[in-house]
């Protein structure tokens, strides 16, 4: 009965030893797997996170250049219906602080001529629209119109109705006009609201224009004005 239980005694013990084993195997194994997972989720989601903003800021600074150049390319020039005599016209718009008592207009028909009326005016530098578009202008086949008049707020522009040609002479309306994307408020400040009108001849360049103006308070205004290009 001794040998028996001593046995026994043996076997429970063995029993013992080997299931301590294994728990100690599985415990030492379970922190290692468990630091592994989390390292590699760790190294994973630091990865992911780190392109994905990088992505998001390229995205951001490639987006927004372009949104502003689309924008200001569509407010630099705008081709309007070019009347009888012409295969094209354009237009682009300005402003500025030196208020008009009557409408000024000014004929460009010379590459010369246009850089002197530049140079002659603050607003328009080397750098904006309008001196751009008469820098490209081919003054072999078209001239240029420079149409000027008051505004007394800010919500008001120049709008070029009309633009054709006709014996050799231009003739251009415009009017002073609120602009349509204006809201209802308008800051009250006298300024100058203009526009060069670039006109493409079919044949021959015009040599004068005959403008027409409608100001801010409604009356109409008729200017004609040219040159000699032989003299130019």
């Amino acid at each position: 009965m001794a040998t028996q239980t001593r046995r026994g005694l043996l076997a429970a013990t063995a029993s013992a030893l080997a299931l301590a084993a294994g728990c100690l195997s599985e415990e030492g194994a379970d922190p290692a797997r468990g630091g592994t997972d989390d390292a590699d989720s760790s190294g994973e989601g630091g990865d992911s996170g780190n392109e994905s903003a990088g992505s998001d800021d390229a995205t951001d600074d490639d987006a927004d250049p372009a949104d502003d150049e689309d924008a200001d390319d569509e407010d630099d020039a705008a081709t309007i219906d070019a009347g009888n005599g012409l295969a094209e016209a354009e237009v682009v718009r300005y402003d500025h602080g030196g208020y008009p008592d009557e409408p000024r207009i000014e004929f460009l028909a010379s590459a010369d001529g246009a850089r002197a009326w530049v140079e002659d005016h603050e607003f328009a530098g080397e750098e904006s629209a309008v001196a751009e578009a008469l820098e490209d202008t081919d003054f072999a086949e078209a001239v240029a119109v420079v149409v000027e008049a008051g505004a007394r707020d800010l919500c008001h522009r120049l709008e070029v109705r009309e633009v054709s040609s006709d014996d050799g002479t231009l003739s251009v309306e415009a009017a002073v006009e609120k602009d349509p994307g204006a809201g209802d408020v308008c800051a009250q400040q006298m300024t100058a609201v203009g526009a060069v009108v670039r006109a493409i001849a079919a044949d021959d360049p015009p040599s004068a224009a005959t403008v027409t103006v409608v100001d801010d308070d409604g009356r109409a205004h008729e200017v004609v004005v040219g040159t000699d290009r032989d003299d130019e």
